[in-house]
């Protein structure tokens, strides 16, 4: 449900890694988002006798090393939840709907991090850590799915998208012509090393680092694996709202090459 929340109380909370030759923890200090995928009844009910397919909770918080202070860090959480109504059944009740296998959204992020972690793409905040591990007994569903994917925190100024290219906080618009221009072609260069890395990213975060001209790719929740058809044009400009062009009759979005209308 796109209202209900599931990350409340977990600022203040330290995450151990325990798949690491050193000691990890982490300390959550601000959420940055949530948001979910969770069923109502008549959805994870529909078939009598069968279970239908698990929701998730997504969390994004800045977080901090209790070992170095001075190590601030982006994590990931991707967490198993109930279907809607039963967020206050019995943890026994709860712990029926708990499973492993992530549906397709979650399951295709991490394969995209995964992918891109293994092949050291230099477009995204480096990922440090993955994890997966079953929630307690205390956990909303006991025995379900959690990951804790640790990457570092993109630096520069978040290039926030909004609902059109003058709508207040849009930070991209607000710059003058030239910078712009250095972000879109740092942009271009940021989605082709992912597409080399073998992901092809899709409406994520973009951070700019001004200083060193350099676009930061963050978030892959709805990107995928590269095919050999995913190929550049300067319309993923206006896909990620660094463009704007007038929607014509019978534009093409594959082959549309005329800038002359567009806003740059």
């Amino acid at each position: 449900m796109a209202n209900q929340t599931f990350f409340d109380e977990w600022v203040g909370r330290i995450i151990e890694f325990t798949n690491t030759t050193e000691p990890a923890g982490w300390m959550l200090e601000a959420k940055y988002a949530e948001g979910n995928d969770q069923d109502n009844p008549g959805q994870y009910f529909e078939y009598e006798g069968l279970q239908g397919d698990p929701s998730a909770a997504y969390g994004a918080f800045r977080c901090r090393n209790i070992y170095n202070s001075d190590d601030i860090a982006f994590m990931r959480i991707i967490m198993q939840i109930p279907c809607a109504g039963f967020e206050y059944a019995t943890s026994t009740e709860r712990a029926r709907q708990a499973t492993d296998v992530l549906t397709d959204m979650p399951a295709t992020e991490i394969q995209c991090l995964d992918t891109l972690m293994k092949n050291k793409c230099k477009a995204t905040p480096a990922i440090r850590h993955h994890e997966a591990i079953k929630q307690d007994g205390d956990g909303m569903v006991p025995g379900g799915f959690l990951h804790y994917i640790l990457m570092d925190h993109a630096p520069g100024v978040e290039l926030r998208r909004t609902q059109t290219i003058s709508s207040p906080g849009n930070h991209f618009w607000s710059l003058s012509f030239d910078e712009r221009a250095r972000i879109r072609n740092a942009f271009r260069e940021a989605w082709m090393e992912c597409r080399r890395a073998g992901v092809s990213p899709t409406r994520a975060q973009l951070f700019w680092d001004s200083k060193f001209s350099k676009v930061y790719i963050v978030g892959f929740n709805r990107s995928d694996l590269a095919r050999p058809t995913d190929i550049w044009t300067d319309v993923q400009w206006v896909d990620w709202q660094l463009a704007d062009c007038p929607y014509l009759d019978g534009w093409s979005r594959q082959t549309h090459g005329n800038k002359d209308r567009w806003t740059l």
